[in-house]
């Protein structure tokens, strides 16, 4: 009957590393008579201070209390246990030491090794008043490389001052069902696996004070599953957070994940976080970290790379999701479509984070989505464009961002902008990958700031006030010393790449090209330009203003009236400058 529920709680294998560490322990206390235990104790006990105990095979305590007192040590013999609560409920173990006096649970091996003996194991009825402080619990985790020193299935005990060290496998194992109810002022180390493995649902219950000494990067390990508690968070420990499978942060009422400042959560091979997954699912993940205490969502390979863990993953139910002082790496695994960050219908905050080394997109977000707030950020080595957004929500990268990506700026794919917005100038270029639209019923305006490069891709082009009963107008007034650019997204460009700036009939006054730079464009046909002027060209103004590099025209009048020029250069149009 041993251990039938550990095929259940866990149902993948761990790597079995080696560990030592030394420690100096006060000489074991006790050492009076010895008193061989085994069987099931059934009414209320108590082992005595100053006594050792032997357990030879399994003990159980079964629907009473077992009291442990101070200075008390319990041995085991090789593949031995302590099974509380297996079969009857309001089984408890009171192990409560004091600083001078701990409670020893150890191997009775003349030389003791980790896994001697195989563990604690509390079941589902072992009572919440279950309690062990000042304890020391070596040498054990001997039962298999799914379980640990310590074992918890569907019950909730209280483990403090205490220390677990030299188990041959993992130190404390909760299943789905279990959690601390209280877990401080710890000491977990020499484990030969992870320090503790349990679900989304207890990682909050880890509490502070706790030293997690972890061998290379086996820390807490987070297994898949949901975290749908009302709000929690989960601390900055000595040890990562090591997220393995699909980690889901949702309720059907909404629930709130906080990630303490200083902590490192990172992430197996195609594992991901995801919030507010899945149709009337609410969830919010708030990590703020600060500039000497950063938070890290990281790979957890021991030699990183690109693309080891798939990405954080934003839904529609996932508003209010902010991100400050936060570093992520190593993601975006999952496809070349995605980012490291995919941001899905919702809008997300971003200041002061790095983005960098992501196997796509360092952020991809979808036609719905835009940012919040998103200052001071810092993108470097990611294998593909830093963001990709929606020209609709581009106006939501705000100031101060430092975009470290060669020539992969910011993709900018095609939609309508409906409404007033200003571009900012940002140390890249926006590249636009289809047709942006500039128009709305009650009238839409596209301002650019001086000093911005706007680069498209073949057959891109720039649509103002297209269709009946749709108004638009671009300001781009750059200066002498930062022009306005408007060119191709080759990086070997040539006349025609793009297709050009197109003005329709309801293209509105104030419209105006200054201190520009327009060129490559007029790839559409015989009858376009660098700027094609369809049905309303006397509402454009276009002064100090390059136009080169034109496929057909420079600039294109198809009907209406002239635009007003001024200062204007032309340089390399094919066809001509301009056809009137």
């Amino acid at each position: 009957m041993k251990k039938i529920f550990l095929f259940l709680m866990i149902s993948i294998a761990f790597g079995m590393s080696s560990c030592t560490v030394e420690k100096d322990d006060p000489d074991p206390p006790g050492g009076g008579n010895e008193n061989p235990v085994s069987g099931t104790i059934n009414t209320n006990t108590t082992w005595t201070s100053g006594s050792t105990y032997t357990i030879d095979g399994t003990l159980r305590i079964e629907g009473a209390t077992l009291t442990i007192e101070p200075g008390t040590v319990i041995k085991f013999t090789e593949g031995s246990e302590l099974d509380v609560g297996y079969s009857e409920s309001g089984s408890v173990i009171i192990a409560n030491g004091t600083v001078d006096s701990p409670i020893r649970f150890t191997s009775s091996a003349s030389s003791p090794s980790a896994g001697d003996w195989d563990g604690i194991w509390f079941y589902s009825g072992t009572s919440s008043e279950t309690s062990m402080k000042f304890c020391i619990v070596e040498y054990t985790g001997g039962y298999s490389q799914y379980t640990g020193a310590i074992n918890l299935k569907d019950c909730k005990i209280t483990f403090e001052n205490s220390s677990v060290k030299q188990s041959e496998f993992n130190g404390l194992v909760l299943d789905s069902d279990a959690s601390f109810k209280s877990f401080i002022n710890n000491t977990v180390e020499g484990i030969g696996d992870h320090l503790i493995l349990l679900y989304p649902n207890a990682a909050h219950t880890i509490g502070a004070g706790n030293a997690l000494l972890a061998d290379g990067n086996k820390g807490v390990l987070i297994k898949g599953g949901t975290y749908d508690r009302e709000d929690e968070t989960w601390l900055a420990h000595t040890a990562p957070y090591v997220i393995d499978g699909t980690v889901n942060i949702k309720s059907s009422s909404g629930t709130t994940l906080r990630i303490e400042a200083g902590a490192v959560v990172s992430f197996t091979e195609s594992s991901e976080m995801d919030i507010a997954y899945g149709s009337g699912e609410y969830g919010t993940l708030i990590a703020m970290g600060t500039e000497d205490d950063r938070i890290y969502f990281t790979s957890a390979a021991v030699s990183k790379d690109k693309g080891d863990w798939d990405g954080l993953w934003m839904y529609d139910g996932s508003n209010g999701c902010e991100f400050e002082y936060c570093t992520f790496e190593y993601g975006g695994g999952y496809s070349v479509n995605n980012g490291m960050i995919e941001i899905k219908g919702s809008d997300v905050s971003f200041n002061n984070c790095v983005i960098q080394q992501s196997e796509t997109f360092g952020i991809s977000l979808d036609i719905e989505s835009g940012f919040n707030t998103f200052t001071n950020n810092t993108f470097t080595d990611n294998n593909n464009h830093s963001i990709l957004i929606y020209s609709s929500q581009a106006n939501t990268i705000g100031t101060g961002n430092d975009f470290i990506s060669g020539n992969k700026g910011i993709l900018v794919k095609g939609n309508t902008i409906s409404q007033d917005v200003t571009w900012n100038k940002l140390n890249c270029a926006y590249f636009v990958d289809g047709t942006m639209k500039v128009a709305s019923t009650s009238g839409a305006t596209l301002t650019i700031e001086p000093g911005t490069i706007i680069k498209f891709t073949e057959n891109s082009e720039l649509d103002v006030a297209y269709s009946s009963g749709n108004y638009g107008k671009i300001v781009a007034i750059g200066t002498e010393e930062e022009p306005i650019l408007f060119t191709s997204a080759s990086p070997a460009p040539s006349n025609g790449d793009w297709d050009g700036i197109w003005f329709y009939e309801g293209t509105s006054p104030g419209t105006e090209f200054n201190h520009c730079i327009i060129s490559y464009g007029g790839g559409y046909s015989t009858y376009s330009g660098n700027i094609t002027f369809k049905d309303n060209g006397n509402n454009v103004s276009i002064k100090n203003t390059e136009i080169s590099h034109s496929q057909n025209w420079g600039l294109y009048l198809d009907n209406g009236g002239e635009p007003t020029l001024e200062n204007v250069t032309f340089i390399d149009n094919l066809t001509g400058d301009k056809n009137w």
